[in-house]
Formats: C-alpha cells, structure tokens, sequence
C-alpha cells in the first residue's frame, strides 16, 4: 500500500467519523454520544477513531475550530490602517457572512441546544484574538479590554440571532446589518 492509498484512506475514515458525529449531534444531542456509537455507526473500528480524536470533545473542538478559522482564511485582512475603509471592511464581512451562510447547518447545529454549549464561547475567544492581534482600539475612549469584549459579544450574538432566525435576511442584507453596527461601535464608542 502506498502513501496515497494509506492517505485517501485516512481522509475517508475522518470523514465517516465526522459525517456520524454530527448525525448523531442531530438526533440524540452530544451528551448522549459515545465512542462505542460513533464507531459502530461510521463502521471504524475504535483504533481508527483514537488514530484522529483523543475522545468526543477533542473531535468537538476540532470541528468547531475549524469552521471558525474556515471563516476569515483568505479573506481581506482588515487592519487598523483599513478598517475606517468602510468598502473594504464591507468586502471582508461579506466574505465571513457568506462562509457562514455556506455552513449553515453546521451553525445551527453548533448553536443548538444538542451541541455542547462551546461554540459561541468559541467564536467569542476567537473574535477577541483577532481584534488584539490587530489591536484595533489602541487609541479607544474606553479600556481596550472592555472594547474586545464589546465588539466580539456583540457580532457574535448577531451571527447567533442570524443563525437562530433561519438566516431570514440575505447575505448582502446581514452584512450591511454587521458592517452599520462595527462603524457605529468603532465611530461612536470606541474611537
């Protein structure tokens, strides 16, 4: 057996894992997933799921973190010299509100009451990271951290009510709805 074949099979078993882990998310909530129910249900044998996850919440976090940072990879980097560019922050919303529209049963599933109650704290920690890193509100009125935690509380509870309301508005509608609110926050609170 060569690489590829060890590879190709590899991939398709973490395939069959998470297709199985977020079926069984769907029906019967994380709480009452098992390893022995994951396995049986993808047909791996239990070695082969210890080979990618550690146990279930590993394989939680995994995918939960991979959709997060699956939504500003290759987008526009908004930094403190562009984001008072309101066509370019626009342009890097739209690009994490179509991502998000995209996986769209993935939200409703992490955002659900069957998931495991991590995923907005998740996308919260996630947000604040890439608002320091790039140290938006170096010069705000306010604390930076409260100003972290602002930004980050306040688009995440928007995605949630997005996600929640059955994505009612279109993509371009919610980020026009994302991008009033950061401008607003960033003219009038924070800068």
């Amino acid at each position: 057996m060569n690489n590829k074949d060890h590879d190709a099979r590899y991939i398709n078993a973490q395939n069959k894992i998470i297709a199985t882990f977020k079926y069984l998310i769907n029906e019967i909530g994380y709480k009452k997933i098992s390893i022995s129910k994951i396995i049986k249900l993808a047909n791996v044998n239990r070695s082969t799921f210890y080979n990618h996850y550690l146990d279930k919440e590993d394989l939680m976090e995994k995918l939960q973190m991979n959709l997060i940072h699956s939504l500003t990879r290759q987008a526009p980097i908004l930094t403190l010299e562009n984001i008072s560019d309101k066509k370019y922050t626009e342009a890097r919303t739209r690009v994490v509100v179509q991502r998000i529209y995209d996986n769209r049963d993935d939200f409703k599933l992490f955002f659900s009451e069957k998931s495991d109650g991590l995923f907005t704290q998740r996308i919260i920690e996630s947000s604040k990271h890439i608002i320091k890193e790039n140290n938006f509100f170096r010069d705000s009125t306010i604390p930076s951290y409260y100003a972290y935690s602002l930004t980050s509380y306040v688009l995440v509870d928007l995605i949630r009510k997005w996600v929640e309301n059955d994505f009612k508005e279109t993509v371009d509608e919610f980020t026009n709805i994302i991008t009033t609110i950061i401008y607003k926050i960033y003219e009038n609170v924070l800068h």
